[in-house]
Formats: C-alpha cells, sequence, structure tokens
C-alpha cells in the first residue's frame, strides 16, 4: 500500500492482520529497545507487503498485490519530531509506545508498547465532515511467533474494533522492525458471518 491508513495505520500507523503459525508467552510484558520500539520510525524505512484481498459476500479471494509502506517524511509538531507515510496523519515514538497525530484529532495514543495482554484503551479517528469513529484498541499477544514470507517474528498483536462500521483489524509488529501482518474482517452482507476482507504479510523491510 502507498499509503497506510493509521484507521490503522489509521497506522499505519500506522495504517496495519493475520494469524501465522503461533507460539506464545505472555507471563511478561515486553521492554523498549534501542531501535526505536514496536514501529521503527525514521525517514527512509520501508515495509513491502504482500496484500490479498477477498470477496465480502462468497469469502473467496479477489485480487493479489504488493504493497509498499514507506516513511517519506518528517516535521517538528509543538519542538517533538514526527514521521508521516504521506497519508495525512503523523507519528511519532515515545515512552509509552507510538503515538497518531492528525489536524482533525488529538495527539492519541496509537500502538502501546511496551503493554500486557488484555490492555485495552480506545482512539478517536476521522473529521466533523465524514464523522468521527472509536477504535478501541485491545492486546491480545505481546510475544506471538508470526511466520511470513519476510521469516519468522516475535510479534506483539493488536486488535482495533471500529464501533461505527464493526470491522476488525489486527495487527502485529515485530518490535524494532514494524509491521509483519494485518488482517480486516467484516461481516458477510448475506448470512451475516465474520469474514476475512483483506490480509497483508510482510515481504521484505529495510529500516535504520
Amino acid at each position: 500500500m502507498t499509503k497506510i491508513h493509521i484507521s490503522f495505520f489509521a497506522l499505519a500507523l500506522l495504517s496495519v492482520l493475520w494469524i501465522g503459525a503461533c507460539s506464545k508467552n505472555d507471563s511478561n510484558p515486553v521492554t523498549p529497545n534501542s531501535s526505536g520500539g514496536v514501529f521503527p520510525l525514521a525517514v527512509g524505512n520501508k515495509w513491502l507487503l504482500q496484500k490479498y484481498t477477498y470477496d465480502n459476500a462468497s469469502g473467496g479471494m479477489k485480487a493479489s498485490s504488493v504493497d509498499t509502506m514507506k516513511i517519506v517524511q518528517d516535521t517538528l509538531i509543538r519542538n517533538e519530531k514526527w514521521f508521516t507515510t504521506g497519508n495525512g496523519s503523523y507519528m511519532t515514538n515515545r515512552t509509552g509506545g507510538t503515538w497518531l497525530y492528525d489536524a482533525n484529532t488529538s495527539m492519541q495514543l496509537y500502538l502501546k508498547y511496551p503493554a500486557q495482554v488484555d490492555d485495552s484503551y480506545r482512539v478517536i479517528q476521522g473529521d466533523s465532515v465524514n464523522s468521527y469513529d472509536t477504535m478501541l484498541v485491545k492486546m491480545l499477544s505481546i510475544n506471538q511467533s508470526v511466520t511470513v514470507p519476510a521469516g519468522t517474528f516475535s510479534c506483539m498483536t493488536y486488535q482495533i474494533t471500529y464501533a461505527s462500521s464493526k470491522t476488525i483489524r489486527t495487527l502485529q509488529f515485530a518490535p524494532g522492525k514494524g509491521l509483519v501482518f494485518k488482517q480486516t474482517e467484516g461481516e458477510n452482507p448475506v448470512n451475516g458471518e465474520v469474514i476475512v476482507l483483506t490480509k497483508s504479510e510482510l515481504m521484505s523491510y529495510s529500516v535504520q
């Protein structure tokens, strides 16, 4: 995705879902590392993801593509450096995790880090014209083993539920490496079952 919405990202950041082969041990919280937190932010950092799109009625795969997510710019906001993928939202890493900012909402915690299983919090997105939506973010795992084309990673698993659309987005980040897996689920309009709408898996990455 040339742009990733922090709705996931909007988050990207953002803009980011998946269940890889997994084994987990969630007894202790993850501690920050020197490579920049759960989402490493530096101009030039880049992630290539294989994206699959599924039919929202049948659930069958409809298309696949390779998307690029890249940090393209940084800027100072209130004397603090923030980064963007070019989608209109900005992110920065603070002690509590990755924070999100855009012109329509205040600065908000987006990806809590470090965290513990079952931690939950809310994020507001949108604007006064298109209306606002509330995202409920919940930690499902703090060290889930996820296997994708780029390799096997120990990931933080964030589940984001959107209040208005009832859409569920799962984001898996490897601390210091970035987005590994992203999946969006929604309701099948025919029978009401929850089905996978899109899925993205990390193919390669380059971070500073």
